[in-house]
């Protein structure tokens, strides 16, 4: 093994911190470098100043924004795979929606990566639904469960436990997750047009809630999955110069949840095939926060198209 070099304040490269740049350091000397002559003391350039329509996604290049519609809806799950709420305001974190799958049921006998008790694996999960105190803040945790039998009880409280493991037939615990759980990424995305054409194809009435979207997109261009077109690039919300905006990362690659009837919990397969049959599984897009701020049902959102390498220069 080579001993590290023991370094003294004038002799530190640029790395090291301990220097300007432009000078030589050998031998501890504070030479001028010849080749750093005329630009030593030049002041750096001003960043710019982005507005909102002017949204960068580190080195890759965007193209000009386009308006693609506006906010729909937008739902929030307090606690995984349990009801959701329909909001008309929300706030967008650096963790997705306030409130968002804070809470999980974690089943105590699991020692996988992925613990939490979902309603691929107990459907009924679906009809409990988490209770917020009346007029509390956007992210407050619910402190209630109303029961599929109309029972409420306290969120963290051993009756909901032992409720919920009876019917899934082995203990579970419910988990506070300050930063939330997610399967992809914080913030999922879908169309109507692409809930409608699912419908249609499966025979079934559309409803968003299957897909447990965060926000649906109502689109000035009537076409279904035309999500997958967004991946690389960036959506904005609203107006002004804070508006927030996420990056599209990827695809929502879609499970049998899409199956579940949200108010009976009733599977139907016939969702998910149609999904595969249409675009090979994916339905929607996931996204990680680049900018936080106010999200409002109506709000306009503009796409940032990632640029394609043959239009760039």
């Amino acid at each position: 093994m080579v001993a590290a070099r023991k370094e003294t304040g004038a002799g530190r490269d640029s790395r090291g911190g301990g220097c300007e740049r432009g000078f030589s350091h050998q031998r501890g000397q504070g030479r001028q470098n010849p080749r750093a002559r005329g630009r030593l003391f030049r002041p750096p350039e001003k960043a710019p100043t982005l507005s909102c329509h002017e949204v960068q996604l580190g080195a890759v290049e965007l193209n000009m924004p386009i308006e693609i519609g506006n906010i729909e809806a937008i739902f929030r799950y307090p606690v995984k795979s349990m009801g959701g709420e329909r909001l008309e305001v929300a706030r967008l974190g650096w963790h997705g929606l306030d409130g968002d799958r804070r809470l999980a049921m974690r089943r105590m006998d699991d020692r996988s990566g992925f613990p939490w008790l979902i309603a691929s694996k107990l459907p009924e999960l679906l009809l409990f639904a988490p209770q917020r105190p009346e007029g509390g803040a956007q992210g407050e945790l619910p402190t209630h469960v109303r029961t599929p039998d109309g029972e409420e009880m306290p969120v963290f409280g051993e009756d909901l436990a032992a409720e919920i493991g009876r019917r899934h037939g082995a203990p579970v615990q419910m988990m506070w997750l300050k930063h939330g759980t997610f399967d992809e990424a914080s913030i999922s995305v879908i169309t109507l047009d692409t809930v409608d054409e699912i419908g249609r194809l499966a025979g079934q009435g559309p409803d968003v809630r299957r897909f447990r979207p965060n926000i649906v997109v109502r689109s000035l261009r009537s076409a279904p999955f035309q999500e997958d077109e967004w991946v690389g690039g960036v959506l904005s919300f609203g107006e002004g110069d804070d508006c927030p905006a996420i990056t599209v990362t990827q695809r929502d690659v879609r499970c049998s949840m899409v199956n579940l009837d949200p108010d009976s919990a009733r599977s139907a397969p016939e969702m998910l095939k149609a999904v595969v049959r249409a675009n090979q599984n994916n339905a929607g897009i996931y996204g990680t926060v680049n900018r936080t701020g106010g999200l409002t049902v109506g709000q306009s959102i503009l796409l940032h198209a990632a640029m394609d390498k043959r239009e760039r220069v």
